[in-house]
């Protein structure tokens, strides 16, 4: 093979390679993008009050164990309850799309406690799926962890406002299964 061979097939290989690396590039960019979810079948009917507009089923899979989420029509949410302060820190609003997921889920089951904390799941496990959720939808683990922890340290106080009757109608609302 002649020198001016050898140059011409290392410029094709190289031509080749030039039109190939924007497509490498490109599906490599895409495979790290977080999956888009689809929207919430969420109507808002206040200024911090969302309700359901449909029946929504998701499974989350938290320490080694799937659990499957089902949340009637018609259950109500106020999303995560960030207050004012946080969410300026944070860069998040209440129903921001790395949190709204989430955040339905984490007060659906937390609406079916009593106010001893007992439900269809502990709080432990609510707030792991929260956990588990909003870094699926995208929130970078920081802000997921500062989330975690004010659901940690002020979670409960919404157990107070919770009634024998209101804990009745969550629970026909919100059904979880471990699988």
């Amino acid at each position: 093979m002649t020198l001016w061979q050898k140059v011409k097939k290392g410029w094709k290989s190289l031509c080749g390679t030039i039109v190939a690396l924007p497509v490498f590039l490109a599906a490599i960019w895409a495979i790290q993008q977080p999956t888009p979810t689809p929207p919430l079948p969420l109507k808002q009917v206040a200024a911090l009050t969302w309700v359901s507009t449909n029946a929504y089923l998701n499974s989350v899979t938290v320490s080694g164990v799937t659990y499957s989420i089902f949340i009637r029509s018609g259950a109500t949410t106020d999303l995560a309850s960030i207050p004012i302060k946080l969410q300026e820190l944070l860069g998040l609003s209440n129903s921001s799309p790395s949190i709204s997921r989430g955040a339905w889920e984490h007060d659906g089951l937390y609406s079916t406690m009593d106010q001893d904390g007992s439900g269809v799941v502990s709080k432990a496990v609510a707030d792991q799926i929260l956990y588990a959720e909003i870094l699926k939808d995208g929130m970078d683990q920081a802000k997921a962890a500062a989330v975690l922890r004010a659901v940690d340290l002020w979670g409960w106080t919404v157990l107070l406002r919770h009634t024998p009757a209101s804990v009745k109608r969550a629970r026909e609302m919100v059904q979880i299964v471990a699988r």
